[in-house]
């Protein structure tokens, strides 16, 4: 993965939560998220970001 990708997909994170990304750049940051331990490892503590990503599968609920 490319640092310009790494760098584009964290200046993102804040309108998808606010759901302001447009489809295509939704599905694509959502596809950085699902391939990048670090940007999954930053959101892991914002409970909102989780909330909405857990919607998105990326994060399945843990169990308990």
């Amino acid at each position: 993965m490319s640092h310009v990708e790494h760098e584009w997909a964290r200046e993102q994170i804040a309108a998808h939560l606010a759901g302001g990304l447009p489809a295509e750049e939704r599905a694509r940051l959502e596809a950085h998220i699902a391939a990048c331990a670090e940007c999954r490892a930053g959101l892991i503590d914002r409970p909102a970001a989780l909330a909405r990503l857990r919607d998105k599968t990326l994060y399945p609920a843990a169990a308990g």
